[in-house]
Order: structure tokens, then sequence, then C-alpha cells
């Protein structure tokens, strides 16, 4: 059994080696992980400064890493420190250094060994040899034993890396704290002298315009440094664009634009100023503008016009979109766009001070009077509205906004004019005598036309009359007045006011037919029926508006005329009777709306004798027409 002193000084020599070890390994394994670190940090700046380092490359730095600490730590440290010297080994070291025990150590440990074979050996001799050895190495310092060199090489393997990290962290601690946080995945920014961000704003810009990149930069000292942007379009060559300052924001910072030259092709952009750089590259997709591809107009007509058979007001159609109206009236719009749009808008324009007194040169700049929201459809690309029409509006422009808040440029803008109602037409038709077809055979109309017919006492005068209103008549009525016959040339006769009769209106029947404007009766009215006023109602009650022609045919009696005042004008041969038909394009007499007036015609009291030679020579010089007509015809007949 080896002697308890000799065990506990080898205890300790052993204790002392793996303590060395432990330094030693530990000293590589500082040395590896900082050397490992270095590279890691510097590659991580590296690439910092002309973009983000990839999160997957950074997660392969972050392994390797633990791989080099790792293996590092097992190959320096762990495995030297596990491996167990045996006695006889430590024995060896001691006796390599101190040459005088003369192999009794190595001796006295093995040849007290359990395992020890002392067969033939004597074991006094044994015994000896073990004091000796124990003697001897009483005296020696076992701890000492150890190669203590590896102190020193440790420290020289390590104390480089070790000042190198304390330098750089002396230098830059916030630098060399964050590079390293980032070896470990930490979510933070490499700190610079000058820090640049781009300013909020949307990523996609206008097809084919110019643009502007905007920066906010801060940093001491900012005008000794210059900025610029690269512009990587798709499928393209890059293209610098240097960075220009626009204004100072606050102390130490300050806003930059680059220029950027108008395109249609998407882009990546990066921007440097002095060692900062923005984060990310910048993303831009061009957009085309929204376009309004048509303007659709319709003048929606007043109320009073009348209504279709579902209550809608009837409406015109506007040639390219300009819209003319009268009083009263609306107008609805719709637009198409080639893209679908979140928002359309209609600005309506007119003077900032509209006074219809004054000339235009005096109602001021011009400006917006109001502002309508048209509606849009699912699509996105139709929209429509209706406004009314306003005299102090003259014009309007459309203005709609896409996702991106792009708007149409320039918006399209129409002329709105409002003007004044036109009246309606009213003419009294020719006179017709005898009836046709009752004296002079079967023959047109126009054969029995005769002017001038005069009147027989207590005799007829029949009048006939055709209207037209472009926005549908109203009511008739019949004007006249007598005009009293002149006894002497010293008489005057003075001005007769006009007496106003309404004409009752006559509605259609199927039995009667339609309405005949060129005789103002109806196609089977007979001779003495009376037709005072007719309004044709709407052939197409969708489409087209009623009541915009009309007219009438009545016999009016010369006895019995009221006189206006309560009593009956009295008339003699001599007297003239002036008569006229005044028509209102609306049914209420007194409405704003347009009144016109038909030619005056003045008919003749005349004796019974007067009217029958009248008849005769009227029917002679009828029939002497007719024979002269006959003879025409027949000379170019023969030919």
């Amino acid at each position: 059994m080896i002697p308890p002193i000799l065990l506990q000084k080898l205890a300790v020599l052993r204790r002392r080696e793996r303590l060395l070890d432990l330094v030693w390994g530990g000293a590589r394994w500082v040395a590896h992980v900082i050397a490992a670190l270095t590279i890691g940090c510097f590659l991580d700046w590296l690439i910092d400064r002309s973009r983000d380092t990839p999160w997957a490359l950074r997660h392969i730095f972050f392994i390797l890493q633990l791989a080099v600490a790792g293996g590092a730590l097992l190959a320096c440290v762990l495995l030297p420190i596990s491996k167990q010297r045996s006695d006889d080994d430590l024995a060896l070291e001691v006796e390599d250094k101190h040459p005088k025990l003369a192999h009794r150590l190595i001796s006295a440990v093995q040849l007290n060994m359990p395992y020890a074979r002392t067969e033939g050996m004597s074991p006094e001799l044994v015994q000896v040899v073990t004091k000796e050895a124990v003697a001897r190495a009483a005296q020696i310092d076992f701890a000492k034993v150890a190669d203590a060199s590896r102190l020193r090489r440790g420290l020289a393997f390590a104390g480089p890396a070790l000042v190198f990290a304390a330098v750089a962290l002396l230098l830059w601690p916030s630098l060399i704290g964050t590079l390293v946080a980032r070896q470990f995945l930490a979510d933070v920014d490499i700190p610079r002298n000058v820090a640049i961000t781009p300013v909020a704003a949307t990523a996609v810009w206008p097809s084919g315009e110019k643009g502007q990149l905007r920066f906010r930069v801060r940093g001491k000292d900012l005008e000794r440094y210059a900025g610029e942007v690269i512009v990587r379009p798709d499928g393209g060559a890059a293209d610098r664009f240097p960075l220009q300052k626009a204004k100072d924001s606050a102390l130490e910072e300050a806003e930059y634009v680059a220029l950027i030259p108008a395109s249609a092709r998407d882009f990546t952009s990066s921007a440097w100023f002095g060692d900062g750089r923005t984060r990310k590259p910048a993303r831009i997709r061009y957009e085309p503008r929204p376009v309004i591809l048509d303007v659709q107009a319709w003048v929606q007509l007043p109320a009073f016009c009348g209504a279709k058979p579902d209550g809608t007001r009837y409406e015109q159609p506007q040639a390219r979109g300009d819209i003319v109206g009268i009083p009263s009236s609306a107008a609805r719009l719709r637009i198409i766009t080639q893209k679908p749009v979140k928002s359309a808008l209609l600005q309506l324009l007119g003077p900032e001070k509209f006074d219809p007194e004054k000339s235009s040169d005096e109602h001021g700049p011009e400006t917006v009077k109001r502002q309508i929201v048209l509606a849009l459809d699912k699509s996105g690309k139709t929209a429509q509205g209706v406004f009314d029409l306003r005299p102090d509006e003259y014009a309007y422009r459309l203005v709609v906004k896409d996702e991106y808040d792009f708007d149409n440029r320039p918006p399209p803008r129409r002329a709105v004019r409002l003007i004044p109602e036109e009246p309606p037409q009213v003419a009294l038709l020719k006179e017709q005598f005898p009836p046709a077809g009752k004296l002079l055979g079967a023959g047109p109309a126009e054969d029995f036309e005769v002017e001038g017919m005069p009147v027989p006492p207590g005799g007829a005068v029949r009048i006939a009359f055709v209207a037209s209103g472009p926005y549908g008549l109203g009511q008739a009525k019949l004007l006249y007045r007598v005009l009293k016959k002149v006894e002497s040339g010293n008489d005057d006769p003075g001005e007769e006011p006009w007496i106003m009769q309404p004409l009752p209106e006559t509605a259609a029947t199927d039995k009667v037919g339609p309405f005949d404007p060129r005789r103002g009766v109806f196609e089977h009215t007979g001779p003495k029926d009376q037709i005072f006023f007719h309004a044709v109602p709407s052939l197409d009650p969708e489409n087209l508006l009623p009541r915009t022609l009309g007219g009438g045919r009545f016999d009016f009696k010369t006895t019995g005329i009221p006189d206006g005042k309560g009593g009956l004008l009295v008339l003699k041969v001599g007297d003239q009777i002036e008569f006229c038909i005044e028509m209102y394009a609306d049914k209420d007499g007194k409405s704003e709306r347009p009144v016109t007036r038909s030619e005056t015609r003045v008919k003749t009291i005349v004796s019974f004798t007067d009217f029958a030679r009248w008849m005769e020579d009227t029917l002679q010089e009828e029939r002497r027409l007719r024979q002269l007509d006959a003879k025409q015809r027949g000379l170019f007949d023969e030919k």
C-alpha cells in the first residue's frame, strides 16, 4: 500500500495540474470567443454600412458564435480537466523534475500498488525503497513540480484579446455593446454619428410624374457631411441622386430631399448621409392616376313640365357634359373612370360676389360655390349625382381620388348655363271658306284658304290656331277688342282695351281620333264641333314631354260678346273686331313663366249685300285660277 504521505503529495500535484489546465484552457477559450465575436461584429458592422444585415445571416453568426464558444470550451477546458492523471504519471513527472530521487518515488508507488507483482522480490528491500522515497519526497514541494509556464502562455494568449476588447469598449462603448448584443440577436440599431430616417410617405407614386424622397437627418455638424440616394429601378441600372437640404427641423436635425425624375418603372431606394444610412431599402411602386373617361349629363326639367309614369322628372341629354337648363331645373351627372376610385366630388364654380345687376367684371374672382359628393357604384368606376341649377354658378369640375389619394389631373371642367325659358309659339291658321268640299268639290284644304273674309251682321268668326311649347302648354285665352267705325275724320277712336276670355280645354277621346295641328281639330271633328283648346298628351310618356303641341278651332259669334264690364257689345256695319290668341306656358295665369301672343287678325262687319258680293268675287276668282291651272297642266301633259 502506497504511503499516505506520498498519496497526499501526489494529490496536491494533481490539483495543481488541473488548475493550470483550467487556466490555460480558459485563456484559450476566452481568446477564441473574443476572436469569434470580433469577426462577427466586424462583419455585421461592415454589412450594415450598406444595408441591414439579413436576419438569416445574423442567425448564422449567432449559431457560429455558439459553436465556437462551445467547441473551444470542450476542447480547451472540459476535455483537458476531465482527464484523470494516474499516480504513476504524477510520480514520473516529479522524478523528471528531481533526478535525485533516482527512481525511488516511482518504484515506491508502483511496488506498493495492490496489483503490483512482487514475486521473487524481497519485502525488506521494498520497505527500504519506500522509506527512502518518503524521506526524500518530504523534502520536495510537489505543487511546484507542475509546469507554471501555462500561466504565462495563457496570459500571452488571452491578454491581447482582452486588452483589445477593453480598449474597444473604452473607445466605443455604445457601438461595441450594440454589436455584441446584435450577435445574440438583439433587435437594436448600430449607433452612428448621423442617423437618417425616411419621412413617412406613401410607397406608391403617380406614374409618369416627378417625385421626392424625404428624409430626417439627425447629428452634429451636418453641414460637413454629404448624402445621396441610390435608386434601383426594376430591370434597370442604378442611379444616384444627391440629397438636398429642405429645411431645419430642430436642433441638430434637418430635412433633406432627393428629387426623382418622372418614370413608370417601380424601384427600390436606399439613402446615405455621412456614416448613416436608412435601415431598410424603400420600395416605390408606380400607379396611374384616375382618369375620367366619360362625362354624361342630363337636365332634369322642372316639375311643371310633368312627370313620367313612375313619378320621376323628364330629362334632356346634354352634349359633352355641358349643361344648359331653364330656371327650376336640375342636372344629373354620371362619370366613368378607368379604375376604381374611393371618392368622387363635384365642385360647382362661380364668381365670388354674384350680382345679376352688375357686369361680370365686377363679380370678383372664381371660387368654389358648392361641393357635392357623387355616389359610387359597387365597381367604383361609375359615380353619379344630382344638383339644382343656380344663377350664380357657371361651371363645374369633377375631382376623383383612388385608394392612394391620387386625384385626376387636370380635373375635367364643363360649363353650366341657366337660360330663360323659351316662350311657347302660337299662330292663327288661315281661314277656309267655304268649308272644304262643300261648294267647289273635293280637294286639299289649301285650295279653300282665303284672306280678309268679312263678317255679316250676327255672323261668326271661325278662329283656328296651333301652338307649341318646348316645355309644355299651360292654358290659352282669346283676346279681342272692337274698333268702332269712325263717322268723321275729326273723331278720335282711341285705344280700345283688350278683353280676355279663357278658352276651356277640350280632352281627346278615342271617338274623335288624333289631333290634327294643320286644322286645329281632331281627325273626326265635325264642322260644327267646337274645340276651344286642346294640349296633346305625350305619345311616349317614358321619353317625351306631354302638352308640347296643341291648338283649337271654334266659332266666335259676333252677337252677345261680353264687353269686359258686365255688359254686351253691340256691333254695327263698319265696326271691326281685332283678335288674337294668348298662350301661357303654365296653367296658372299668375305664374312667372313666359306668355306669348299670336299675330292679330281684324274682321270687318259688312252688310249682307256686301258679304254676298265678296263671296261671288272670291268664287269667281277661284274658278279662274282653277281653269288656268287645268290649262297649264294639259300643256305640260302633251309634251
